[in-house]
Formats: structure tokens, C-alpha cells, sequence
């Protein structure tokens, strides 16, 4: 016999609807909303599906699997109450999975998913690998950051990516398009990279569109088409209603890692790389009158001092025990508990300072490669830091991802090319002349802080229920907040690294989340009494902030680029003997022209 406690009903409730006793939606009413809901969140399962970062996880409509991507680039459909693989698919995509999704009404057999070379598929679980592969299109150039299908629409898609656009995709007219530099299906052009995008559910034809401006951009799209439709505008504003950007954001670029609409889809929460979470209104238009970059001409975005360097693989400042570097050099770190990879960005950080300097003082600005030329710098697991890409204008060569190996046996996480040359070209966009009136500008209802977010592209924040907020974080924890006051509630570990990815289930008090680990682990309310340690809480959010400032000038590059540091400061120093020499020798270059 079982005597339950007031507090212990959840556990017992729980435990009645994974029997089938209760109905679905019975404790997502009872007990969602409550605070002791999320502070009794405990590690029920962890699913082993993969052999490389999770980057993309969804439930399908009846909450009974979870459709993954990775970096493996296979496609898993896994029941997480048995942990039984239902279909492991080998998808055709040659890069990282960023985004997968079941078409709606297809009974979970098709599938649309895209990756970082910007190819999208269109799989069908029940046809031959050969017949899936046949059905890709083609069109994106660079990496395809989100595929986001339309409620109850069975047969269209959207996508958006480095290139700039949104494109709109109709499988009854056609299931593949390897066309060169194909515009049949651009929805929209940003003309800057758009990162995210996000469709109301109650209102599917407003689309919300964030890119790597900071701005976010919803969108009519009945005043919407494409080529293929044979009624696109051709324009970035036709169609468009809000327009967001926070404030202090409004002369930066920082990409927009994730865009959420509630449930009832009166309120959108998007994500900033290095820096928060914010809360808006669509049908506020309080911040019109405040001052802002023009929407004719926007001004130079200068770009942050380059101070750090950090090699590819090396995640010594993500996950639940990294610290600060005002923390290691307080302490002296020079311990056995410095891996080989922060040891390596450390010296190549001091390369990089010592080019530099030699430049600087020579009076030259210091490259290592020929003017405009391309330097690969990594983005690890499935994202870049966004100060890594700012200004860089939408026509410049798009990121694409590569995999290497390390030392150890698991394959390292794909990176995008991005250029480390900055320059002011291609940073001032000159934008049509338009009417601004029927654009409404809504101010910030509320932030979220605490967490970390720099290390990768896609970082997820969401809503669950109607009180609580949630978000991965590069310190390897969830973190939920009050949706109303933006209280930090509760702090679960997550990961060994990132937590980029939060779905919670659409009945169940269940939450599902992935990361840089190769696996998906699954969250139920199942400790007896709620518990948060504040103040490990409290730790945490102040070494993020810490280390969120320190990443905002820091950028990751592959192990090739510490060797052409190296080649590069063998020159500077071949330099400096030769120019010793020309002084020794008494020879004179004033009257050189």
C-alpha cells in the first residue's frame, strides 16, 4: 500500500499517464503551471542514438517519438518511454543536420530536414535510400540554419539560411531542385544571413524572421509569394508588420540563435548570441519614437578588437566546470586540469598578440593571408559566435562545414568558413525608401539572464506552458525562468559542454534536450519535493556573465590557421633581422620615394 503526500500526487499522476490511466492533458493542466513543477525536474532517461552532436530534436503530434539530427547526418525516430529506435535513417546530407522536422498529417513518414552546406531533404521513411536521395533541393547557398513546416499543411515548408532568404517550398509541385543559383522559391530576402524563423500557431500566416542584423522581422504572408507561385514582390519589406530590435542592440549585429512564439502566439521570445532573452509584444508599438538606426541607410558596424584566439576542439569555457580566466589566473592554473587543446589557444592567443604588435608597430595591419581572401574559422557544434560573422555582407562566401577527427575517438563537431578579414565593405546596406507607418515597434516586455549563449548558432529558448520560460546555455545547464517576472526558477545539468536544443513534450510534463553530448536526455518531474540549489544557482550565473564578456572578442579557428600564425611570425621575425642588418650596415631610405 502507497500513501501518497500532498506533494508526492505529481509522482503518482505522472506515473498514472505513462500507464494510460490518466488523460494527456490532464497534468499539463494540474500541474504546469506551478513552481514546484519545474523544481522537481529530474534526469529520467538518456537516449544513445547517435555518434555525434545532437542538434536538432521534435516531438511529433501525439507526443509518442522524437525525430533527431546530428552530426552523424542520420535522421533518428526514437519512442523515449522504451528507448527503442523506431527508424535510423541514413539522410544524404554530407554536413551537419541543423534542423529536421515530420511534415504535418504524413503519419510521421516524411520528413524535411536541412544542414550546413545548405541542402535540404525530403525523405520519406517508408522509400528506398536511393529514391530519398534523389529528392534534394539545392537552393540555399551556405549554411540552411531552420526548416519550420506550417501547421496542418501537409504539403509546404519554409527554410532560411546564410544567403539571406526565406524560401517557401511546395512538395505538390515539386520534391527536389538542383537548379543553378535557383530563385523559384525565395520568399523573402533579408539580404543578411537569417538565422531563425518561426510561425504563429494560431495565425500560420504571420512568420516572424530573425537574422544576423539583431532584428527580428514578422511578416503578412498573404501579401506574400514567390517566382514559382508567379507573384513575388522581389522586396524585404513587402509584406512586412513589426519590426524588433532591442535597444542597445540596435547598431550591433548579433545573431538571432532562436525565435518562439506562445501558445497562443500574442507574445514572441527571441535569443541573442552573446547576449540575453528577450520578450516582446507584436502588437506593442511603444518604441517607435525612440531613436534608432535609419531604416534608409544604416550607419558602419565597427567591428570588436580581436584578443583571443581558441583552436578548434578546445571547450575548455563551456560546460558545468569551467570558470572564468580571472578565476584560473587567480588561482595559477597551470594544472594537470588544463587540457592540451586550452594550453594550444592559450599560445596561439599569444601568437596572435605578438603578430599584431609586430604589425601595429611596423605601421601595417596584420594578415596572414592576402587581402579579401577567406580564412576558415570554425563555428563549433552546429553555430559560430556571432562577432565572428558581423558585417559580413549577405554576398560574401557562405559558411560551409567540414569534419575533422581528434585525438579521440569521436569525430569533432563540423565548422562553417568565415572570414577573419574585416573590412567596412559590404556593411553599410542601402535600403529601399518605404512607408514605415503600418510598421509597428515593440519594446522590450521583459529579459532573461543568467545563462550563457556564444559558443554555437543554435541555442534554443522556449515557452512551456503558460508560466515558465527555458533555454539552453554554453555552461552545460538548462535554465527556466518565470515567464512573467523572470525569476530564475530552476538550474538543471545538462550536458558535458552546450545545451542547445529544449523541446518539451506537447501533452506530457516531459522535456527533451540535447547538445554538444551525443545523446538526447529526457526531463520528468519526478523528485519527491522540489529543489533548487540558489546558490550554485547564483555561481553560475555570475561566471556566465563573466565568461560572456571574455567570449565577445574571442574566435575559434582550425588547427591549419595555428600554423599559418606560426609561418606568419617566422616572417615578422625574418623581418626584424633583416631590418637590424639594414641599420648595421649604415644604409639610409629617407629619400626613397
Amino acid at each position: 500500500m502507497v500513501t501518497m503526500s500532498c506533494s508526492g500526487n505529481l509522482v503518482w499522476d505522472v506515473n498514472k499517464r505513462l500507464i494510460g490511466y490518466n488523460q494527456p492533458n490532464s497534468i499539463r493542466t494540474n500541474y504546469l503551471g506551478r513552481r514546484e513543477f519545474v523544481q522537481r525536474l529530474k534526469l529520467e532517461a538518456t537516449l544513445n542514438v547517435h555518434d555525434g552532436c545532437v542538434n536538432t530534436i521534435s516531438w511529433n503530434d501525439t507526443g509518442e517519438y522524437i525525430l533527431s539530427g546530428s552530426d552523424d547526418t542520420f535522421l533518428v525516430i526514437t519512442n523515449p518511454y522504451n528507448k527503442k529506435v523506431k527508424k535510423s535513417i541514413r539522410s544524404g546530407h554530407r554536413a551537419n543536420i541543423f534542423s529536421a522536422k515530420f511534415m504535418p498529417h504524413t503519419n510521421d513518414q516524411e520528413i524535411v530536414s536541412c544542414s550546413g552546406d545548405g541542402i535540404i531533404y525530403y525523405t520519406h521513411t517508408e522509400k528506398s535510400p536511393d529514391y530519398n536521395r534523389q529528392c534534394q533541393f539545392t537552393c540555399h547557398y551556405g549554411t540552411a540554419y531552420e526548416i519550420m513546416t506550417v501547421p496542418n499543411d501537409p504539403y509546404t515548408f519554409l527554410s532560411c539560411g546564410e544567403d539571406g532568404t526565406v524560401r517557401w517550398f511546395d512538395l505538390r509541385m515539386k520534391t527536389s531542385c538542383t537548379k543553378e543559383d535557383c530563385k523559384d522559391d525565395i520568399l523573402i530576402n533579408c539580404r543578411r544571413a537569417a538565422t531563425s524563423i518561426s510561425i504563429s500557431p494560431l495565425v500560420p500566416y504571420y512568420l516572424a524572421v530573425g537574422c544576423s542584423d539583431s532584428s527580428v522581422r514578422i511578416y503578412d504572408r498573404r501579401m506574400l509569394g514567390t517566382r514559382a507561385t508567379g507573384n513575388y514582390m522581389g522586396r524585404g519589406t513587402t509584406g512586412m508588420c513589426v519590426r524588433f530590435v532591442p535597444a542597445h542592440l540596435s547598431n550591433k549585429s548579433c545573431r538571432v540563435t532562436s525565435l518562439c512564439y506562445s501558445e497562443d502566439g500574442q507574445e514572441v521570445l527571441v535569443s541573442y548570441s552573446s547576449d540575453y532573452i528577450y520578450l516582446f509584444d507584436p502588437k506593442d508599438d511603444q518604441a517607435r519614437e525612440l531613436k534608432g538606426p535609419s531604416e534608409e541607410r544604416r550607419e558602419e558596424l565597427r567591428q570588436p578588437p580581436v584578443k583571443r584566439l581558441r583552436l578548434r576542439g578546445d571547450w575548455s569555457d563551456t560546460g558545468p566546470r569551467a570558470r572564468p580566466e580571472s578565476e584560473r589566473e587567480r588561482d595559477g592554473e597551470q594544472s594537470p586540469n588544463v587540457s592540451l587543446m586550452q594550453r594550444m589557444s592559450d599560445m596561439l592567443s599569444r601568437w596572435f598578440e605578438e603578430a599584431s604588435e609586430a604589425q601595429s608597430s611596423r605601421g601595417t595591419r596584420p594578415q596572414t593571408r592576402p587581402r579579401g581572401e577567406k580564412l576558415p574559422v570554425s563555428a563549433e557544434a552546429s553555430g559560430s559566435p556571432p562577432h565572428e560573422s558581423v558585417g559580413a555582407p549577405a554576398s560574401s562566401s557562405p559558411p560551409t562545414c567540414t569534419s575533422t577527427s581528434t585525438s579521440s575517438s569521436r569525430p569533432s563537431a563540423a565548422e562553417p568558413v568565415l572570414s577573419l578579414h574585416y573590412s567596412s565593405e559590404g556593411t553599410t546596406t542601402k535600403r529601399n525608401v518605404y512607408e514605415t507607418q503600418n510598421i509597428r515597434r515593440p519594446s522590450v516586455k521583459m529579459v532573461y539572464k543568467g545563462h550563457r549563449n556564444s559558443r554555437t548558432m543554435i541555442k534554443e529558448s522556449c515557452f512551456w506552458g503558460n508560466n515558465f520560460v527555458m533555454s539552453g546555455s554554453d555552461c552545460g545547464h538548462i535554465f527556466i525562468w518565470d515567464r512573467h517576472t523572470a525569476e530564475h526558477l530552476m538550474l538543471l545539468e545538462a550536458d558535458n559542454h552546450v545545451v542547445n536544443c529544449l523541446q518539451p513534450h506537447p501533452y506530457d510534463p516531459i522535456l527533451a534536450s540535447s547538445g554538444i553530448d551525443y545523446d538526447i536526455k529526457i526531463w520528468s518531474p519526478l523528485e519527491e519535493s522540489p529543489s533548487f540549489n540558489r546558490v550554485l544557482a547564483d555561481e553560475v550565473i555570475t561566471r556566465n556573465e563573466l565568461m560572456l564578456e571574455e567570449t565577445r572578442n574571442t574566435i575559434t579557428v582550425p588547427a591549419s590557421f595555428m600554423l599559418r600564425m606560426l609561418a606568419s611570425l617566422n616572417h615578422i621575425r625574418s623581418d626584424r633581422l633583416e631590418g637590424d642588418r639594414s641599420e648595421g650596415s649604415g644604409q639610409e631610405n629617407e629619400d626613397e620615394q
